[in-house]
Order: C-alpha cells, then sequence, then structure tokens
C-alpha cells in the first residue's frame, strides 16, 4: 500500500513534465515553421517564444529535483546551470547583441561550470573508483579543443567580427566546452563498459545539438557561413538542446559499474593533448598566429603534464587499494567488501534505472566436518578448488563471504538457472591427497528490488532462502 501511495505522489509530477515538455517542443516546432518560412525568424513573438523554452527547461529540472530524491543534489547544480543560461539567453536577446562581450558571456560560463560540476557528480555515481583526474578532464578537453578551434578560426574571426584576441577565443570557447561535456557522457559508458541508458543518450543529444549550434555560430563569426541567416538556427540548436537536457532530467538513469583498469583512458588523452598541444605551437610560429593562440597551445600542454601525472599515480593508489582490501586472500575471488561495494553502485538508483538483479549465496554443507578431517591447510586447498570451478560459470564477480560460503551477482539470466550451472560445476568430486572429496552445495538467492534494496537486506534475505533450501533437502 505505501507502494502504491508513492507511485500515485509520483503520477502527477510526471504528468505535468510531459505537458510542459511538449510545450516546449511545440515552441521549437513553431520556431522552426517561423525560421523557414521567413528566413530569419525575428520578431518580439519569436524572441519571447525563443526565452519561454528556456524557462521551461529549467523548470522541468528544478520539478525533477524537486520531486524525485534520487540524484537530487546533481539536478539541482544542473538546474542552477539551466537558470544561468536562461538569463544569460534573456540578455542576448533582449538587452545586448550576441556578437560582442558582454555579462550574458561570464553567465554562460558559470553555467558551464555547474553543468561540469554536475556531470562530475553523475560520473561518480556511474563509476565506482572513479579518479578524481576525470573531473579534471573536461577542463582540459575544453581547453585542448579551443587551442585547435583559435588556431584556425582565430584570425578570420577576429578580421571579420572585429573582435579582439580575447573575444575571438571565448567564441571558440562555446563549442569546445559543448564537446567536452559530450565526452564525460562518452565516458562514463566506457569505463566501467555498460551500454549507454536513455538518460545518457538524451544528455549527449543535449551537447551534440548544443555544440552544433555553437559551431554554425562561430562558422557564421569567421565569416565562412552567412551569420544572419544561421543566428535563427543556432538559436533553434540551443532550445532543442534545452530540451533534451530537460528530457534527460526525467529519463530513467542508467546503471553503474566499476571502473576497469587498463582503459584507453589513462593514456589516450593525455597523448592527444600532447601532440596537438605542440603541434598548435607548431602552427603558431610557422603562420606568425595571434598570441592567444601560443597561450592555449603552452596550457595544453601544461595540462597533458599535470594529467599524465595525476592519471599515473591514481591508478596505482587504486590497483594497490583494490588488491588489499578487495581481495580474499586465500582464494583469490573477491571479498565480501567488493560484492557489497558492486551491489551498492547497482542498487544506488533504488530501481528506477530498472536495474533488476539478484545475489546468489552458496554453501558448502559439511565443510566443517571436512576440515576436521583434513585439516585446515586441505581445507584451504579445497576452498581455492572451489572458487577456481565457480569462477569461470558465475555470471558475474565471484565472492567468498566467509568460510565456506561464496556469492555470486545474478544481472541477467534466471537465478535457478544459474545455481544449477553452480552446482555442475562443482558435482565432480575434488581430490584431496588421494581423497575423492564430493561436495554438496546449498543456494539461496534474493532479488532487488523486490526482496530487499540494499546489500546487506539482499545478504540477509539469501541466507534465509538457503537455510530454507537446506531444510527442504
Amino acid at each position: 500500500m505505501a507502494h502504491h501511495g508513492s507511485s500515485s505522489r509520483r503520477r502527477g509530477p510526471v504528468a505535468t513534465a510531459w505537458a510542459l515538455g511538449a510545450l516546449g517542443a511545440a515552441l521549437v516546432l513553431a520556431g522552426v515553421l517561423a525560421t523557414a518560412l521567413t528566413g530569419h525568424g525575428a520578431g518580439t513573438a519569436q524572441d519571447v517564444r525563443h526565452v519561454s523554452v528556456f524557462v521551461l527547461t529549467a523548470g522541468l529540472v528544478f520539478l525533477r529535483a524537486a520531486t524525485v530524491p534520487s540524484g537530487r543534489r546533481i539536478w539541482v547544480i544542473i538546474g542552477l546551470g539551466a537558470l544561468c543560461d536562461l538569463v544569460a539567453q534573456a540578455l542576448w536577446t533582449f538587452v545586448y547583441d550576441s556578437s560582442t562581450t558582454s555579462p550574458a558571456d561570464a553567465l554562460f560560463g558559470v553555467a558551464y561550470v555547474l553543468l561540469v560540476i554536475g556531470l562530475s557528480l553523475i560520473l561518480r555515481r556511474r563509476v565506482g573508483d572513479a579518479l578524481r583526474t576525470f573531473s579534471f578532464d573536461a577542463i582540459g578537453i575544453t581547453v585542448f579543443l579551443t587551442a585547435i578551434g583559435s588556431a584556425i578560426l582565430l584570425v578570420p574571426i577576429m578580421r571579420h567580427s572585429d573582435t579582439s584576441q580575447v573575444g575571438g577565443a571565448l567564441c571558440v570557447f562555446y563549442p569546445a566546452a559543448d564537446a567536452a561535456l559530450w565526452s564525460v557522457i562518452f565516458a562514463v559508458s566506457s569505463f566501467t563498459g555498460r551500454r549507454q541508458g536513455r538518460q545518457d543518450r538524451l544528455l549527449g543529444a543535449a551537447f551534440l545539438v548544443l555544440c552544433l549550434g555553437d559551431v554554425l555560430l562561430v562558422l557564421g563569426q569567421a565569416g565562412w557561413l552567412d551569420l544572419t541567416a544561421l543566428r535563427p538556427w543556432s538559436g533553434l540548436a540551443w532550445e532543442s538542446s534545452g530540451l533534451f537536457l530537460a528530457a534527460a532530467a526525467w529519463a530513467r538513469p542508467s546503471p553503474a559499474g566499476q571502473l576497469r583498469v587498463g582503459g584507453w583512458w589513462e593514456s589516450g588523452p593525455t597523448l592527444l593533448w600532447t601532440a596537438f598541444g605542440a603541434g598548435v605551437l607548431v602552427a603558431a610560429r610557422a603562420f606568425e598566429l595571434p598570441a592567444m593562440v601560443v597561450v592555449l597551445g603552452a596550457a595544453t600542454l601544461v595540462l597533458a603534464a599535470l594529467r599524465g601525472r595525476r592519471v599515473m599515480q591514481e591508478v596505482r593508489e587504486l590497483v594497490v587499494v583494490r588488491a588489499e582490501s578487495l581481495v580474499d586472500e586465500l582464494t583469490g575471488a573477491a571479498n565480501q567488501r567488493a560484492l557489497f561495494a558492486e551491489l551498492a553502485l547497482l542498487t544506488r538508483e533504488d530501481g528506477e534505472d530498472g536495474q533488476r538483479v539478484a545475489l546468489m549465496i552458496c554453501h558448502l554443507e559439511g565443510f566443517d566436518e571436512l576440515t576436521d578431517t583434513l585439516g585446515h591447510e586441505a581445507a584451504g586447498d579445497l576452498l581455492r578448488a572451489v572458487a577456481a570451478r565457480l569462477g569461470p560459470v558465475a555470471p558475474g564477480t565471484l565472492a567468498r563471504l566467509h568460510g565456506d560460503e561464496f556469492a555470486t551477482i545474478v544481472e541477467d539470466g534466471d537465478p535457478l538457472a544459474v545455481a544449477a550451472a553452480l552446482e555442475a560445476a562443482l558435482a565432480r568430486p575434488v581430490s584431496m591427497d588421494g581423497i575423492a572429496v564430493i561436495l554438496r552445495p546449498v543456494f539461496g538467492y534474493a532479488r532487488f528490488p523486490e526482496d530487499a534494496t540494499t546489500p546487506a537486506g539482499l545478504a540477509r534475505r539469501a541466507d534465509v532462502a538457503r537455510r530454507d533450501a537446506k531444510d527442504r533437502g
């Protein structure tokens, strides 16, 4: 009954979000039609329509933060970013010319900072053992891409738009920052090896569309395209990006996972920044590019050096910590701490991400008697043999909880089928000093979120199920 009441309370905000999202989509479609028919999409009505979309975006994100407890802090921060973006867009629309530097640019900068913080929190929520350097990467990618873009576009922007080096670099900064934000979303799934969920895809779409709008604007400011014709389309891209962001706030979160050590992310970005940072400096000298290009190229090299040093140190620390605290010394399998840490990641969203898992416990009946008969050293050999047999069959992490009890996580598949496969792996007797030892495993499992919603709760319910199975014979 309590769960039903919670669902009823949730249904009202969701219906409101759908209605506001539909209104926002209708406003964007109206802008597309007006721009296609008139060729400019200008006028007071269009300006009001444009800003209204950003009002809806900020409102939808804050509504999600207010009504859904899971990840609330993340969406409050992203909502503040959307609010800064709204005020900046209003200033650009009604007060300042978007082609000149204004207080709106400062607000856009604050919005990007808030978005980086919000996405960094998403990354830490999604990736177990996320390195501190990952939060630093968005800054490095932004500087790296701004350096490349400035080497190509800064001189044309300065000539065509009659702006300073700082103003021209700021124009290039926006699409570079958009691409950096998208890279965080891409990296989250890459770090864990888990597929992208709906929320990831919507966030990725938000920043790709935003990047497209900013790229069109920059090309117009450089004189490569018609800025007057492109400006309304850039505005529509920004509006669409905001609605994608709002939709992501309400979408199902993606499953979390542990960080995979040894991935491309350890050295790939560092090598890329180093190569292109050096290339920008060479191009700046060869073609006598503005000093801002030199500064950005040098900053890219400095950030590459800092990143390489930090990643090496943090990965080394992570490997040592995992080896010392997450591995069972006797069998080499994961220990209870490692298993519970993975379960905590998988159950972090309380089932709102659609995650359905089961904790399977395997208990070796009569193990204490075997220990008394064979001795503790032979018992240790027996446990290592059990871990060696169960490891290849277990669908997820195999952990030794304590004594003669092992456990694994079942994410996809039928727990009963998994139990049958584990039992089959232990069916053949284990030879111990010429003695054939027959193992008698007993299994029990608990499902998330049906049986329990915490790692400790799942372990208790699985143990109860295991005892029931033993009593039934």
